[in-house]
């Protein structure tokens, strides 16, 4: 199991940050931890890093706890997301690194948003290859399976000749078709796309032991 190496952990009065072994400092509003909030600084100060990249105040309970991983990851998509802009958004011109990261948040946020006929449409088949790669890549076995199984039944209708867009897509399918992707795989998405950030942090980032 690899671990972040966390250095330390400071307080302002809405905010946690994680300062990284290698100067990486990660931030998190306070508000998302009630109990963090109420908590003296005594009891902040009483942390322990757990083999799971959770930090964890155990005299304040077993819920009070913060998740490194995911604010990494969240720090690694702003980054690579702020390269891209800078890209005018043309994937092709990113470093490879930068854009599986990029393909994996808009897989994320269009997912859990609109679902995968979201992600799709608004982003391309490219894209959508991109993301499967990297899924691949980190190991996120779960979530390959069901995005891999909705960009199959997408396939054929590829040479439709009433497709003319992206736009095209969701009418030409079946209505079963449209069943599995958005009422049976999407949800499978919603819960087995947590592990994402988990696996993404620690194959894009090099702040592990």
């Amino acid at each position: 199991m690899r671990n972040l190496s966390v250095g330390s952990i400071d307080f302002t009065k809405a905010h946690v940050s994680v300062t990284l072994a290698d100067g990486r400092i990660l931030r998190d509003t306070l508000s998302r931890n009630p109990d963090l909030l109420k908590a003296s600084a005594t009891q902040r100060s009483e942390w322990t890093l757990l083999d799971d990249g959770l930090v964890s105040w155990p005299h304040l309970g077993d819920k009070v706890t913060l998740d490194t991983r995911w604010l990494l990851w969240e720090a690694l998509c702003k980054q690579a997301n702020d390269e891209a802009m800078a890209k005018g958004f043309k994937l092709d011109e990113l470093q490879p690194r930068s854009r599986e990261i990029v393909a994996l948040w808009r897989l994320e946020a269009d997912g859990y948003n609109g679902g995968f006929m979201q992600f799709f449409g608004n982003w391309g088949e490219e894209n959508c290859r991109i993301a499967l790669s990297a899924l691949q890549a980190i190991g996120a076995d779960a979530t390959y399976a069901i995005v891999a199984r909705q960009r199959e039944i997408l396939e054929r209708i590829k040479d439709h000749p009433d497709l003319k867009s992206y736009e095209d897509l969701w009418s030409l399918l079946a209505k079963e078709e449209q069943d599995e992707i958005g009422d049976k795989l999407d949800p499978e998405f919603w819960k087995a796309g947590d592990e994402i950030p988990r696996l993404a942090a620690l194959h894009y980032c090099e702040c592990f032991t």
